[in-house]
């Protein structure tokens, strides 16, 4: 196809997510958001999400209300509520005193609360009945940062995943941990706040028999959390890259992995 005739532009895909009526939404690199229809035909195009500059989308999610929900680069969190026809700003209050939030991650549980996974700015809780949002506590001087404590080790979040025992799991630029959701509590399930230390976490999948996948710059790595042992896969056992960018699965329980490579 000719970028004439392509219904998605010509720029790089960041993000996908189809939505209760199995139309798809694409986020791109400095193009915004396209809805198409399953056929790949084109339903629509926001190129700005707000202001003069085409957005880059991040992170793209359907909630319980069939709200559309955008983390963008340096442009925050946007919603678009079933119906409407354009995106809102959510602010959310940063770290940094930067009104330009990077948002990697979102993720609903079943408590109707979206949880949010910021580069650089940590954690987010939203109420989504009432639009109240939580900042989750984090590591303020890391020269005072015990894995006991009941803080969130690294602001610098890559992908969130919640799994089918209630927990919020999060990766981040050094390691991983999990959130127990009911407490509060970041240390309570593993008795730590931080596992994989000095692994860079990309991404995370649960599979059909509870196993946590996780994809770092160290290779793939098979979490049990039963028995809490690591399986490390990495080029040895035939993967193309040690650098493991997505993780997911088919209907026949495959992994479907994605590298750097």
């Amino acid at each position: 196809h000719s970028i004439t005739s392509n219904s998605i532009g010509s720029c790089c895909i960041m993000s996908i997510c189809r939505d209760h009526n199995g139309d798809l939404w694409i986020g791109t690199d400095s193009d915004g958001l396209y809805l198409t229809e399953p056929s790949g035909k084109r339903k629509a195009h926001f190129p700005n999400l707000e202001g003069p500059n085409s957005a880059t989308v991040m992170s793209i999610y359907e909630d319980s209300n069939h709200d559309i929900w955008v983390g963008t680069f340096q442009q925050g969190l946007f919603r678009k509520r079933q119906g409407a026809n354009h995106f809102e700003r959510f602010l959310l209050p940063t770290a940094t005193n930067n009104k330009q939030t990077n948002i990697y991650s979102i993720v609903e549980d079943q408590y109707k609360q979206l949880w949010i996974g910021a580069m650089g700015d940590g954690m987010y809780k939203i109420d989504l009945k009432s639009n109240r949002i939580q900042t989750m506590p984090f590591v303020a001087n890391g020269l005072r940062y015990t894995t006991d404590q009941n803080v969130l080790h690294n602001r610098w979040i890559n992908c969130l995943l919640y799994s089918s025992d209630d927990k919020l799991y999060y990766g981040t630029f050094d390691g991983f941990g999990c959130l127990d959701i009911k407490t509060e509590n970041f240390v309570s399930t593993y008795n730590i706040n931080r596992m994989l230390s000095g692994e860079l976490i990309y991404s995370m999948y649960e599979d059909h028999n509870h196993n946590i996948w996780i994809g770092t710059d160290y290779g793939l790595k098979r979490f049990n959390p039963q028995n809490k042992e690591f399986k490390t896969y990495t080029t040895k056992h035939g993967l193309p890259s040690n650098s493991i960018s997505g993780i997911t699965a088919d209907s026949d329980g495959h992994l479907w992995i994605s590298t750097s490579f």
